[in-house]
């Protein structure tokens, strides 16, 4: 189970890394689009489209380091 969790972790870090590289992506008529980044802990409902928001929110909420 933890190394489970662990893993789910990696997965979200990739995707604040890659949120990080990209903010938004253009989609069609030129509008941007944000990804959504959801926290994987069970019963948590928090997201968000900032990866500093997210980062944050591991560390001080669940007490997880990226």
């Amino acid at each position: 189970m933890a190394e489970e969790m662990k893993n789910e972790l990696n997965q979200r870090e990739t995707q604040v890394e890659e949120l990080d590289n990209k903010d938004s992506e253009q989609v069609s008529g030129g509008s941007k689009w944000k990804k959504t980044v959801m926290c994987y802990v069970p019963g948590c409902n928090f997201s968000t489209t900032d990866p500093v928001a997210y980062r944050d929110h591991m560390q001080t909420v669940h007490g997880q380091q990226g």
